[in-house]
């Protein structure tokens, strides 16, 4: 059984990437390629999240941390990227 798609959006970071940034054509996503100081690699990933039908801010901040914490994606990379989450322009902690 397929799940429901609830996001796509382009991706430009080969050919749209400036100084390791690269965003999707809705600007929704946003990741960062950055060496450290020994000359490793890091990752850091910005996702802002839109919910038009959600005026409350506080349950909105509350339903992008609740999905962060159960989504595959995220718990996979736990620990090991750093991300920055928004919901409705709010930053969410």
């Amino acid at each position: 059984m397929a799940g429901k798609v609830i996001y796509t959006a382009e991706v430009h970071v080969v050919g749209g990437r400036t100084d390791g940034h690269g965003r999707t054509s809705d600007g929704v996503l946003e990741v960062d390629l950055n060496t450290t100081e020994d000359r490793a690699f890091e990752v850091g990933v910005r996702l802002n999240v839109n919910l038009p039908d959600i005026t409350d801010a506080e349950q909105a901040k509350m339903l992008v941390a609740a999905a962060h914490q159960v989504c595959p994606y995220s718990r996979v990379t736990r620990a090991n990227i750093e991300v920055e989450l928004s919901a409705n322009g709010e930053p969410v902690d």
